[in-house]
């Protein structure tokens, strides 16, 4: 009896230790499901504001861009006159339709070089990639033969042109390969 009163006790206060360490652990449960709720609150207001500084760094980019084609506009009939003798017509962004798509051109210079009727066809960017030349030039030959037809201009005066601040060594030799000038 004394010995199994002895085992009783010992259960017990193994039971109470037990339950000691049961209530440390819902305590330790119940502060990381807070510090994880704080963490989802983080990471939703960090998700935000991600968002946020993509949003403005597109409207940056965007606003550069802008402003670098304005200055092309104005700037690229100078940089010909002074380079080959064009005498300027216009110098407008235009889209123009060839294969049943439009495709935007971010400035159309018209004008004459010795008097012959010339169009050069501008990209504008900032940084210009070989990408960039790869795909810009494919808008070229689309819109070259409709170009000439439409505006009695032999093909081979219509020339492409890439206007930005920096272009890689690769990519300068890829615009000098495809016939193309940079500026």
């Amino acid at each position: 009896q004394e010995r199994t009163e002895e085992r009783m006790n010992r259960l017990a206060d193994a039971q109470e230790r037990t339950e000691e360490q049961i209530k440390q652990l819902v305590v330790a449960q119940q502060r990381t499901e807070g510090e994880i709720h704080e963490l989802f609150v983080a990471q939703k207001e960090l998700t935000w504001t991600m968002k946020d500084v993509q949003k403005q760094l597109g409207g940056l980019a965007m606003s550069v861009g802008h402003g670098l084609e304005a200055y092309a506009m104005e700037r690229i009939p100078r940089i010909l006159a002074e380079s080959c003798g064009f005498v300027a017509e216009s110098s407008v962004p235009e889209t123009i339709y060839a294969d049943d798509r439009g495709n935007e051109i971010d400035i159309v210079c018209r004008g004459t070089i010795a008097g012959r009727p010339v169009a050069v066809l501008c990209e504008v960017k900032t940084n210009i990639t070989s990408h960039e030349v790869h795909e810009f030039m494919g808008v070229v030959e689309r819109v070259r033969p409709h170009l000439a037809r439409e505006e009695h201009i032999a093909p081979a005066d219509i020339h492409p042109l890439f206007f930005g601040y920096r272009a890689s060594p690769d990519t300068r030799r890829l615009i000098a390969s495809r016939d193309a000038w940079l500026a």
